[in-house]
């Protein structure tokens, strides 16, 4: 299958062209991923340990793309803490932004209505956080000024095993490798003893990391989410489904403290996924968007209607006229 074909069974017909700030952010993710070494580490592996990125203000967890950009600035940086904000947010609690800090940029999707009265997503607006470690002052003990953060009051996490249970997803054990088959709507995976560890993973977090890849493919039957299948083995639609799983994978392993260390057998997908990435930079976004309706469906989490009805709310729309400093950053 051409890659033109791959990009028009991928792409959202109703996504924007992308921003400047978008392709930059993009650009970079995609130059790790055109770095990898021979051990074929993306630049998502290995961020469990990181935790799961959440707003102070709001104490919930972030979403899709942007999840993944504050997943990897916190490996990147080192980062002890998965909790941001944005300038106004700190200084609302007493925290200051240390000097010479620079902020991530992350995007607030803005939706329009049509004359018909559908909803569609017009653009994206940027705005910028700044992580934990990053600020004086912080201390999310604090009665006053922390109370609640890093607890999700309306969901908690279900582990594993009963995510199985709940969407009575199909197992068997056995043999030497773990795929999904969509025809018998099965995961196979090989017994946990099989699984070995890492310098950076356990055997026991090998095991499970796979087996949510290959649950995040399960998510895609059509009488789930019904994505896109492939017509061939390997073509690039079914490289493209691949580079959810990936993603999935890391947003799950990162809510449930897993290290998500890579599998050799998916390296031979880097070339097709570069290929089309390089082509259409927004498949990337796409991916992640995909990835997040996956871990949504798994965990049984629904997103619920945003408060401010399609308008940016009052605190937050104070945010979208940024200092100068934070233009280059």
């Amino acid at each position: 299958m051409e890659s033109g074909a791959f990009m028009s069974t991928t792409t959202e017909s109703n996504s924007p062209k992308l921003s400047r700030p978008q392709e930059k952010l993009l650009s970079n993710i995609i130059h790790q991923m055109e770095s990898v070494t021979g051990d074929w580490e993306m630049p998502w592996h290995n961020l469990g340990k990181s935790g799961t990125p959440q707003n102070i203000y709001s104490a919930k967890n972030y979403r899709g793309f942007n999840k993944l950009v504050l997943m990897l600035k916190q490996s990147e940086m080192g980062y002890t803490t998965p909790n941001w904000g944005t300038l106004r947010q700190w200084n609302s609690r007493r925290s200051k932004v240390l000097a010479g800090e620079k902020a991530v940029t992350l995007f607030y999707p803005v939706f329009r209505y049509d004359k018909r009265g559908n909803e569609h997503l017009a653009y994206f607006r940027p705005f910028w956080v700044f992580n934990g470690n990053q600020v004086s002052n912080y201390n999310p003990d604090h009665p006053d000024l922390f109370d609640g953060m890093g607890l999700n009051n309306d969901f908690v996490l279900p582990s594993v095993d009963e995510l199985i249970r709940a969407r009575k997803i199909s197992l068997s054990f056995g043999g030497m490798s773990a795929y999904y088959n969509f025809v018998q709507d099965r995961i196979s995976i090989p017994a946990k003893k099989k699984f070995v560890g890492s310098s950076t993973s356990t055997a026991n977090e090998a095991f499970h990391a796979t087996l949510l890849h290959e649950m995040v493919h399960w998510t895609g039957h059509k009488s789930r989410l019904n994505r896109p299948h492939h017509q061939h083995w390997g073509d690039d639609v079914y490289a493209f489904e691949e580079l959810i799983a990936e993603i999935g994978a890391a947003f799950i392993c990162c809510d449930y403290n897993i290290t998500n260390a890579p599998r050799e057998d998916h390296a031979k997908y880097l070339k097709s996924w570069l290929r089309s990435l390089n082509e259409d930079m927004s498949l990337l976004w796409t991916a992640a968007s995909q990835a997040q309706k996956a871990v949504d469906y798994l965990i049984g989490q629904k997103e619920k209607a945003p408060e401010h009805d399609h308008e940016e709310p009052t605190d937050f729309a104070l945010e979208m006229q940024p200092t100068q400093s934070d233009l280059f950053y």
